[in-house]
């Protein structure tokens, strides 16, 4: 039975930190050199104030838009790893950090995404929600003749991947991810209820209003269960981060000069 690291946070912090957080972590993982490697980490966290998570890869001011974010102090924040734009303040954030010798860093992307929502897919069905993935609805499409055109999309819920996950027919479930010499960081985000309407002017491409509410609490007790059992293993709880108002000066200057809004 393998241990992994488990990191729940009682509280939401911000944007900035988490995603400071998850860099320096991989950063940690990366370094670890002719040392013993880390465990698998898994967090699981909520993000407050709302605020808004880019790509790695995307350019300043994609899928958002930064006059309003600006004029509602709603930050906006590059994550570590890729994807579209996400809002979050009505979700739970999964990240995942696990060394180069697990099966989940051996495999192709493509599988190992497939394993990670295939958990919180579980996870769903837990709690009383169905659910479906997005290979399953590009079958349908084709069994029908009506396959969907390809198109790009620079919010994360607007565009369905083959293996994310779509409730009452709005995407639920994203994943992005991250490759270092020695470790992969994956995030997710599942997305519990629609933004407030004041929000959702803050992008392009935000989630529509009226989604049925995903119970948040039976969530983030079930969610470690599925881990648990998807992959044989048991948790050590640990806390990543003991004083979130007084970062090291390691995590300063990725805040500094990765994260915060003035790298815009």
């Amino acid at each position: 039975m393998d241990i992994w690291d488990l990191d729940m946070p009682a509280a939401p912090r911000a944007a900035a930190i988490e995603m400071c957080l998850d860099e320096l972590l991989l950063r940690r993982f990366t370094a670890a050199e002719g040392a013993l490697p880390p465990r698998p980490l898994l967090r699981i966290y909520r993000i407050r104030p709302a605020a808004i998570t880019v790509g790695r890869t995307q350019r300043p001011g994609e899928g958002y838009h930064a006059a309003v974010c600006y004029a509602r102090r709603v930050a906006a924040v590059r994550r570590p790893t890729g994807g579209g734009t996400v809002l979050h303040g009505t979700d739970i954030t999964i990240s995942l950090l696990v060394p180069r010798h697990h099966a989940l860093a051996r495999s192709r992307p493509r599988e190992a995404y497939a394993e990670i929502t295939g958990v919180i897919a579980q996870a769903l069905q837990a709690v009383g929600v169905a659910s479906v993935f997005g290979s399953a609805l590009r079958d349908q499409e084709v069994a029908r003749g009506q396959p969907a055109p390809p198109r790009k999309a620079t919010a994360c819920f607007s565009l369905m991947e083959d293996h994310e996950i779509q409730v009452d027919g709005h995407k639920r479930v994203g994943v992005a991810m991250r490759q270092s010499r020695r470790a992969r960081l994956f995030q997710g985000s599942v997305l519990l209820a629609s933004p407030p309407a004041d929000l959702r002017i803050c992008m392009p491409d935000a989630p529509p209003a009226g989604l049925r509410p995903l119970p948040e609490s039976e969530l983030l007790r079930t969610l470690p269960l599925c881990f648990a059992a998807a992959f044989d293993l048991t948790f050590t709880l640990v806390q990543t981060l003991s004083h979130p108002k007084k970062p090291t000066s390691a995590a300063a200057r990725v805040l500094r000069h990765v994260h915060s809004q003035d790298h815009y």
